[in-house]
């Protein structure tokens, strides 16, 4: 691969979005156009899809993308696997975490657990990814901390345009 390309760090929303959407995007468009990585957490969440056929379709695609899987750049206790996590301060992750716990209760939307966000979000930023996500969120706190940040959309007409 050519180490002019763009590397990319995916969030699960974006393999959602793709199945969702097939006519946004096809994989063989992706392939010699970038870097690809994800942290077990996307894998996890896949493979945690509840319906059968969706999770098949869901893991189908992730394989067929084929992202490298780096470790997050903070451990947290009871969400990061021995081995696919690095220790540190912490004081990233927290900032992040605490961003994206400040837009979603500004949102009005119900408390949810960042944590896997937040470890997402800072492995993109401390390894200077493009982060992929689309989730608004995740988006917002990403682009204020100087990531640069594209949604789905966005990724794939950069891609097929051939930048």
């Amino acid at each position: 691969m050519d180490m002019d390309l763009q590397s990319y760090l995916f969030d699960t929303t974006v393999f959602n979005t793709f199945l969702k959407h097939p006519h946004k995007g096809d994989v063989e468009t992706l392939r010699g156009k970038g870097h690809f990585y994800v942290t077990h957490f996307q894998r996890d969440e896949l493979s945690a899809t509840p319906e059968s056929k969706t999770k098949g379709n869901l893991l189908s695609l992730f394989y067929a993308i084929a992202p490298k899987q780096v470790a997050t750049k903070t451990s947290v206790i009871g969400y990061s696997k021995l081995g696919a996590a690095e220790l540190s301060d912490g004081v990233i992750f927290n900032e992040i975490l605490s961003g994206l716990n400040e837009c979603e209760r500004k949102r009005g939307k119900k408390r949810k657990d960042n944590r896997k966000d937040a470890l997402i979000g800072e492995t993109a930023e401390r390894n200077g990814y493009i982060m992929v996500s689309d989730d608004r969120c995740l988006c917002k706190v990403m682009c204020s901390r100087g990531v640069h940040v594209m949604d789905w959309n966005t990724f794939n007409s950069t891609i097929s345009a051939g930048s």
